[in-house]
Formats: structure tokens, C-alpha cells, sequence
């Protein structure tokens, strides 16, 4: 990090940025895309430090075109002086035109509001070298000193004049994290009740309530008594809000066409706030939010099954949320560190696929930093077979205009579904068209004993209780998953192979007539199926489906 030293430096650099702002700046990079981006390529603010670590990682992305159509900048998770975030600003204006020389659009990741933890500053307090105010404090009187209070004023201005720092730029979206929370600013949250306890929050409370609590007297009737957890509830959710706020106001003040987005975890818990700060977004703007879901499930070692729950579960939040301000989803396909080891190029195809099969509009992929490898081996195991399954993924999208999921529904956990769903019948964890309710005595499924005959039967069985406009009737373990057009017409299959070797002859049952279908995977060129019909059924046969990976069959 190099925080420019003098004040010359300033004027100069401040003369940069009137001068390409005014040059370049005044319009954003909606031209670039239709509506939506569908593939975003996320970035840590290392990756732009500097000119030479920015020159490294566009190169990368230039080697592998069709990897990303958007790239998020990021602010950082720092709290340092705003000189460092104008040099910053005015390196990202060089940037962003490249990246548009390219057909690429730019975003900003607006990376740090409350904080995510003592851990983030602990190893380097350079990075928090310009906070002044206080940190998140839990009910039980710890703060969190790296990370903020949302009600201190010159946090709030803080928040404000980074926003107005970067506005200018014109991004095609502007994303603030989901450190915008009331859980995990360890170690104040240890043990805590939700909210900030601080005094200055404690303060707020009794002037808003015309009360007298000291934290102690208030954490115990916000325990005991349901009213005064609700107000206490909706002072902290307003203090969330509030610098949601701040940060929005000053980007639409600037660039109104700027997309607003916001970052957070697939947890029921914290839908409701979520919904306030979603509807404080709408509220500046005028225009629905992009929303990003997702949490966790970074590594392939760990447990690689977890990467497609992750997709269902954010699938299972869509539907609970059900928010008429959200215009889109975007869900995350993380790793952490983010080196070579955290995951493979298949494994992040395989979430961000099986998240667009059941509602997901588009897909983040925050998998590189600029600190951690060097730029050519993430551009070549991890963008270039990101690059090649690219249209597999937009074809996919565009096949699925107009479509929705279906499936079997059951009370269950999104673990047991996908468990159940590896027998090719295929499950709704989120929104879409119920095929029928399954009970627990429905949900036998166990392929390391049953042969391929027995499980075949019970196929047969849930279909002749529950029928469904596609069957598999060949050995075949892991997803499908149909989409219907709103006449129910079947119109794509898309396919999961959650085994670590090659799975072949896998022969699908339609219940209409087809005229055409092709077989695309990820990575492999597509390939037309034969279609054959008996006693008023189409059937086609993928020859192969490759180890852990993915593809759908597209029909019409």
C-alpha cells in the first residue's frame, strides 16, 4: 500500500482525476451489457495497488476472453486516509477503460462498512491507520476495535466521502459486502446479543426511547421482554440502514445509472434486515437492487458435495425471500485464501452451473489475489477453463429464458435433497413447479448398496405416484434437473456428474414429441442427440458425461 506522502502529489494527482473524469467518466458502461452481467470476475483491492500488480491481472483476464463480461473492483478492508482512495480512484479510471477496450464493464465492490473481525487487523493495524471512532461493541461490553460502530458520526462520513470518491467513475454497479451485518465482528459478537452495545448506540437508544438504560439494564430487558427486543431490534436494523444510506445517496447523486447491489449469506436468520437495508437501497435509487447470496463451502478437500448445496441453499433463500425489490441474483463462488490449492476451475463451474438450474440469473466468481499468485498461474488453471465453458453457461442462460425448475419438494434439509436428488429424480429446493411432496418413506436412496435395477424401481415408483415430464432409465448418479417453459414444455435437462469418474449411456424419457436436442457440457463441444420414440415417448441417450462436471440438453 503506498499512501501518497506530500501534498503535491495530491494536487497532482487530484488535477488526474478531473481531467480523465471529465474526459471519460460521464457515462457508465451500461453499453457494454444488456441488463446483466452473467459472469463477474471479483477482485481484492491488491490486484489494483499498483500499476504493475493491475498490469499483471489485466493481462490475465485479456488472455481469456469470455472468462468475465463484468470485473468488481474493491475498496479494500482497510481504514485508511481518503488521499490513499483518490490515488487509488484515479488507478481505477485506467483500468476501467481497458477492461471496456475489451468489452468488459467495471464494478466496484464497496468491501468494508462495519467489518469483519479483529483477525483483519490484528496482523496489520497499518490498514486501519485512519480510524478515530469506535468499533462494534457487544452487549457484554467487548469491541470489536477493527471494526465500526455504524451510528459514530465520522464513521458515517467516512463511509460518505469514500462513496463520493468513487462515484465519478461510473460504475455499472456499485455492490456493498456483507460485512453490513449484525453477526461475526469477533470478538464482539462472541456471546453477544445482536446490535452494537457501544455508548454512543446506547446513547441514540435512550434518546429515540426517552429511556435511561445503562448496557447492562438493557441487555437484560431485551432478553426477558419481546417489546423491547423488537424496539431494540429496530434501532440496530436502522443503524444498518443508515449506512447503507449514506453510501447510496452519494453514488446515485453522482451516477443514477449505476446499478446498487448488496452482498449477504444465504442464513434465514437475518432475511428480515436484509429485506430493511434492501428496501433503504430502493428508497435512494428508485430502482430494484441486485442481490448477491452465498456463505461459505470455500475449498474442493473439505467437502465438495457442500459447493452444490451451497447453490441450493441460496436457491432455498430466493424462495424465502421473495423480495419484489430485488431485480436479480448473483450468487458467490468463493474460495478462501484464494491460492492454488483453495479450489479447482470444475468445482467452481459446477456451483455457479447448478445455481443458475434452480433460479439463479447470474453468477460471481471471487476466486484470485493479487497478493497471494502470481497472475499466470491463476490465468491459466483457473480463467482459461473458465474462459472455455463460458458459452456453455450463457448458452444455458438464454436456453433457459422464460423457464422455471421443476421438481419434487420435501421437508427436508438441503443436504438430504441433494442426497436424494443423486438418484436423477429431480428435487425443488427453491422456487419453481412442484411435481408433488415427497415423505421420508420417498426419500430412500442408497447408491453405494442398492444396484442399478433397484434404484431404477423406486425412479419408476416416485414417477407413477408423482409424475414427471422426464425420467432417467439408465445408471446414472447425480443431478438432473429440468426447466419448463409456462405451457410446461420441457425445454432444457441439465445434468450434475457428482461421481469422480465418467458416466455413460445415460438414456433420458420425455413425455412429449421433440424435434431436436443437443447435448452441451462444460468445456466440450456441443453434440446432437438421436431421437427415438416408442408408445408415445422421446428418448435420447448422452453418450458420456465426464467426471465431476456438467452440462444440459437443450430441446425444442
Amino acid at each position: 500500500m503506498q499512501i501518497m506522502k506530500n501534498k503535491s502529489s495530491l494536487l497532482l494527482l487530484l488535477a488526474m482525476i478531473i481531467l480523465h473524469i471529465s474526459s471519460c467518466c460521464d457515462t457508465n458502461d451500461s453499453g457494454l451489457l444488456s441488463e446483466r452481467a452473467v459472469l463477474s470476475l471479483r477482485l481484492r483491492q491488491t490486484s489494483t495497488e499498483s500499476d504493475a500488480k493491475w498490469a499483471e491481472t489485466y493481462a490475465a483476464i485479456k488472455e481469456n476472453p469470455g472468462a468475465c463480461d463484468d470485473v468488481w473492483f474493491a475498496t479494500g478492508l482497510n481504514i485508511v486516509s481518503p488521499e490513499f482512495h483518490k490515488e487509488h480512484a484515479a488507478r481505477l479510471i485506467k483500468a476501467k477503460q481497458q477492461l471496456n477496450e475489451l468489452g468488459i464493464a467495471a464494478s466496484l465492490q464497496f468491501q468494508m462498512t462495519i467489518g469483519h473481525g479483529d483477525s483483519f487487523g490484528e496482523d496489520n493495524n497499518e490498514l486501519f491507520s485512519y480510524k478515530t471512532w469506535g468499533g462494534w461493541t457487544g452487549s457484554l461490553g467487548v469491541e470489536a476495535k477493527y471494526c465500526n460502530c455504524p451510528r459514530q458520526p465520522e464513521f458515517l462520513k467516512y463511509m460518505r466521502e469514500l462513496a463520493a470518491i468513487y462515484a465519478p467513475l461510473h460504475f455499472h454497479s456499485l455492490w456493498i459486502d456483507d460485512d453490513l451485518r449484525y453477526r461475526n465482528h469477533v470478538p464482539a459478537t462472541d456471546g453477544s446479543l445482536l446490535g452494537c452495545w457501544c455508548d454512543t448506540c446506547i446513547d441514540a437508544f435512550n434518546q429515540e426511547h426517552k429511556s435511561e438504560w445503562t448496557r447492562e439494564t438493557l441487555a437484560k430487558a431485551v432478553e426477558s421482554d419481546t417489546e423491547m427486543y423488537e424496539q431494540w431490534w429496530q434501532f440496530s436494523t436502522a443503524s444498518l440502514q443508515e449506512v447503507a444510506r449514506v453510501i447510496c445517496e452519494e453514488v446515485v447523486k453522482v451516477s443514477p445509472e449505476t446499478q446498487l447491489g448488496f452482498q449477504h449469506t444465504n442464513y434465514a436468520q437475518d432475511r428480515k434486515y436484509q429485506e430493511a437495508i434492501i428496501q433503504t437501497m430502493k428508497d435512494v435509487s428508485g430502482k430494484d437492487v441486485i442481490y448477491r447470496p452465498g456463505a461459505g463451502n470455500y475449498y474442493d478437500w473439505s467437502n465438495a458435495d457442500g459447493q452444490i448445496t451451497k447453490s441450493m441453499t441460496s436457491a432455498s433463500h430466493m424462495k424465502s425471500m421473495d423480495n419484489k425489490n430485488i431485480k436479480y441474483w448473483c450468487p458467490e463462488i468463493e474460495s478462501w485464501p484464494r491460492v492454488y490449492g483453495s479450489r479447482t476451475a470444475r468445482s467452481i463451474q459446477i456451483e455457479g452451473f447448478t445455481a443458475l438450474a434452480y433460479g439463479a440469473d447470474a453468477i460471481s466468481y471471487f476466486v484470485i489475489a493479487g497478493e497471494k499468485e502470481d497472475a499466470s498461474l491463476y490465468s491459466y488453471s483457473l480463467l482459461r477453463p473458465l474462459s472455455e465453458a463460458s458459452d456453455v453457461i450463457r448458452g444455458y442462460l438464454k436456453a433457459n429464458e422464460g423457464t422455471t425448475p421443476i421438481g419434487y419438494v420435501a421437508d427436508a434439509k438441503i443436504a438430504d435433497l441433494y442426497h436424494f436428488g443423486r438418484s436423477a429424480l429431480p428435487v425443488l429446493p427453491g422456487k419453481g413447479v412442484s411435481l408433488g411432496k415427497l415423505e421420508s418413506k420417498d426419500m430412500v436412496f442408497g447408491y453405494t448398496t442398492q444396484t442399478s435395477k433397484q434404484i431404477q424401481a423406486h425412479r419408476e415408483l416416485i414417477d407413477s405416484l408423482y409424475p414427471s415430464p422426464v425420467l432417467c432409465v439408465a445408471p446414472y448418479i447425480g443431478l438432473m434437473i429440468p426447466r419448463v417453459d409456462s405451457l410446461g414444455r420441457v425445454r432444457t435437462i441439465a445434468f450434475v456428474n457428482t461421481r469422480i469418474d465418467s458416466q455413460y449411456r445415460i438414456k433420458i424419457r420425455i413425455n412429449s414429441d421433440i424435434d431436436k436436442a443437443v447435448w452441451y457440457e462444460m468445456r466440450e463441444k456441443p453434440l446432437p442427440l438421436a431421437i427415438t420414440n416408442d408408445n408415445g415417448y422421446s428418448y435420447v441417450e448422452i453418450p458420456e458425461i465426464q467426471p465431476w462436471n456438467c452440462g444440459y440438453i437443450e430441446l425444442q
